[in-house]
């Protein structure tokens, strides 16, 4: 994920959803772009302070300067 290049994508079509994985219900939650078939970020648990922290994650001031539509 660290190689992506997020100059080329545009923000019109995202999903974030949460996934578990492994016996014991561990629970990770994913945001993802459906139009182009990517994961964006992945954090751990899936309450709403892990879905702050993603959405957080992924719209750094940074990240801003391309065209999030």
């Amino acid at each position: 994920m660290k190689r992506r290049s997020f100059e080329k994508l545009k923000f019109d079509h995202l999903g974030i959803d949460e996934m578990s994985f492994k016996k014991g219900h561990k629970y990770i939650t994913v945001l993802s772009n459906s139009r182009f078939r990517c994961v964006l970020e992945v954090e751990e648990d899936r309450n709403k302070k892990s879905c702050k922290k993603t959405l957080n994650k992924s719209f750094t001031i940074e990240k801003n300067k391309m065209s999030i539509q």
